[in-house]
């Protein structure tokens, strides 16, 4: 074709017009089936189709922009409307093939959907849709983005689409088959379009350069490849874009330069810096990226691929799977080993949330050098169990030096009390120390009877090491009052004092298992919910002579719940889960130890309700969090979590025990 001229002036210079120039993208666009890459399976698909005469009247191409699918509905076009047609084949050079292939076929209507989204619209193609093809075997209609039509104009075309004419094939392409009525979606053959991979972006632009007369450095096309993100009409932009520039060869530093994209030894040294928790070298590498014209946004983008790359080595993975250049792999296999798998997880999360705020920011760069100073501070992560496990040792810890646990390896050298499971309290059987002459006379039915008293239990003394205290539980010897339950009588209530006329705890009885029973009370507390377990938790079990009576020993501070029987159908609930375990009938009689706590009156002050989280624990949580804040062990915890103590809840035995002491 010859090049047209365009004169400015009659007597000034005349440039040649660019007017019958075309870019890469459609100097390059796919004709046949064998040109297309990166979509083999709706290749074989539709060749198939037609070989096997099983061409379906709609079909819908989804995928991302770039990957093809007006590129496969024209070659798909071609094949149905070739004059030595139907083929797999097209012979691209009748008029319908070569009016196909630039869009003009008077058979083949291309519709934007975007522009053409309305009912009018759709009415004008059901009616053309009717009149035989001009010179073609069908009447194709082409809608690209088809999502974009109406309710209104979706509800138009279902009748159309359901039963067409058989001389008219629909094409629908979309980027978000979601938001297509589910309708319209059982009307047709869907085909998705795969996101093109960067090595197959890449053998097709060296191809281009190839044709063009044009050397290029195979890093600087693997580096637009990734640039394109799957989509191969944005690497052949890009690949546009670097040619107009006149510059032969293409190498990395020139697509870095034209793209505004920071280099891959630029992205690395932050990298390396922000794993050796260095921020302020981090930010000075910005401050360079930034003057080289570098965009936050491209900043983060990139960093994301090469923590991308990262995590895929610090998985496991082969390095097959690594988007980078395989003369990086050495560096980015020793950041991976330096974080591990958790801190670049948690790295990638900062990052992709920085990478959600900086669109639409006006403060861009803050957002990024913020990314990167909190990147930065991130120590290296394990679990909470690993790291308890190597604070028990008494192994002073490095935060920036890797360790790995092996689970039976720490097991065994830690101390003994930390890998046994510690035994539960044990109640020893009371003295025989007959009836309490000091005891007052019973004068009516609301006053108490006295009963032994529960002492808490004395705990080894503190060493360096958090070890599990050895409890041991005294006789009862003090006054236990029996709680009252919803459906008590006065019978019942004589019954149980039949056994204990004086008013003593009696002796546990010698058919009772001590350990089995502690068993049973601590499974069956495991098994109620949180709510219902609450109340129980400071609770303890004490067997008895009586027949299959159990004493269940609640703190002074218990809220019975008298009234909604709901504290006795949980009691009743703990009784069947023991009998459960201990396979023998087992009776808990609740039983609240009154004994008057330290500082405190001996009787609370009945004239306002009281909250059994508060009005029994003030002074234990004060004096628990005195004793805790002292600890080894808790100072540790505090200093490697930067966490402060909110709230401290000892069992009631030992803050008896601290509460006596003081």
């Amino acid at each position: 074709m010859a090049s047209a001229r365009a004169t400015f002036a009659s007597d000034g210079p005349t440039i040649p017009s660019s007017l019958d120039y075309q870019v890469v993208a459609r100097r390059y666009r796919p004709q046949s089936f064998a040109d297309v890459v990166g979509q083999d399976h709706v290749v074989r698909a539709l060749s198939n189709a037609i070989i096997h005469h099983r061409v379906t009247h709609a079909y819908l191409f989804c995928g991302t922009r770039g990957v093809g699918k007006t590129s496969m509905a024209r070659i798909f076009a071609k094949c149905l409307n070739c004059e030595r047609g139907p083929t797999v084949e097209p012979c691209q050079v009748c008029d319908i093939c070569r009016a196909i292939s630039v869009g003009q076929d008077v058979d083949v209507i291309e519709i934007d959907g975007a522009s053409n989204n309305g009912v009018d619209a759709v009415r004008e193609l059901r009616q053309n849709a009717g009149l035989r093809p001009s010179r073609a075997r069908y009447k194709i209609y082409y809608i690209d983005e088809v999502h974009m039509l109406t309710t209104g104009a979706f509800n138009a075309l279902l009748k159309t689409l359901e039963e067409p004419p058989e001389h008219v094939k629909f094409i629908f392409a979309t980027t978000e088959a979601h938001k297509i009525p589910i309708t319209v979606l059982s009307r047709c053959q869907r085909y998705d379009f795969a996101s093109i991979t960067p090595d197959t972006i890449q053998q097709s632009l060296a191809a281009i350069c190839q044709r063009e007369g044009i050397a290029a450095e195979s890093e600087a096309l693997r580096v637009v490849a990734r640039r394109a993100s799957g989509s191969m009409r944005d690497a052949q932009s890009l690949l546009e874009q670097l040619l107009s520039s006149g510059q032969s060869p293409l190498t990395v530093e020139m697509v870095h330069q034209l793209l505004g994209t920071p280099d891959d030894e630029l992205t690395l040294e932050i990298l390396d810096a922000l794993a050796g928790q260095r921020a302020g070298e981090a930010l000075c590498l910005f401050d360079q990226a930034a003057g080289r014209g570098v965009q936050a946004l491209d900043l983060i983008n990139s960093l994301m691929d090469a923590l991308r790359d990262v995590m895929t080595l610090a998985a496991g993975a082969p390095t097959r799977l690594l988007s980078s250049s395989p003369r990086h792999h050495d560096r980015l296999k020793r950041i991976a080993t330096t974080w591990g798998l958790d801190t670049t997880l948690a790295a990638l999360q900062v990052a992709s949330e920085a990478r959600g705020k900086l669109r639409g920011s006006l403060h861009g760069r803050l957002i990024a050098e913020m990314t990167l100073v909190r990147i930065a501070r991130l120590e290296r992560l394990v679990a909470l169990s690993d790291l308890i496990a190597h604070l028990s040792l008494g192994e002073p810890l490095d935060p920036t030096r890797h360790f790995d646990f092996n689970p039976t390896q720490a097991d065994a050298e830690l101390p003994p009390k930390l890998v046994a499971p510690t035994p539960l309290p044990t109640i020893t059987p009371p003295p025989s120390t007959g009836h309490d002459h000091n005891a007052p006379t019973e004068t009516s039915n609301n006053e108490k009877k006295k009963f032994p008293a529960v002492v808490a239990p004395t705990c080894d003394e503190h060493t360096d090491a958090p070890t599990a205290p050895d409890v041991k539980l005294t006789p009862p010897t003090g006054q236990l009052q029996r709680v009252p339950s919803a459906g008590d009588t006065d019978t019942d209530t004589e019954n149980d004092h039949d056994h204990d006329p004086d008013g003593e705890s009696p002796s546990p009885s010698p058919s009772w298992d001590e350990r089995r029973l502690q068993d049973a009370w601590r499974a069956a507390l495991e098994e109620l919910s949180p709510r219902e377990r609450r109340p129980f938790l400071a609770a303890r079990v004490h067997a008895t002579s009586g027949p299959d009576h159990v004493h269940l020993i609640l703190p002074a501070s218990y809220n019975p719940g008298v009234g909604d029987g709901e504290s006795d159908r949980i009691v009743d609930r703990l009784a069947t889960r023991m009998a459960t375990h201990l396979g023998r009938p087992v009776r808990l009689v609740p039983m609240v130890d009154s004994k008057p706590e330290p500082n405190r009156p001996s009787q609370p002050d009945r004239s306002r309700p009281t909250n059994p989280r508060t009005s029994g624990t003030a002074l234990q949580r004060d004096s628990s969090t005195e004793v805790l804040r002292d600890d080894p062990f808790v100072r540790r915890l505090i200093e490697v979590f930067e966490a402060r103590q909110v709230l401290a809840e000892p069992n009631d035995a030992e803050s008896s025990s601290a509460s006596s002491e003081r």
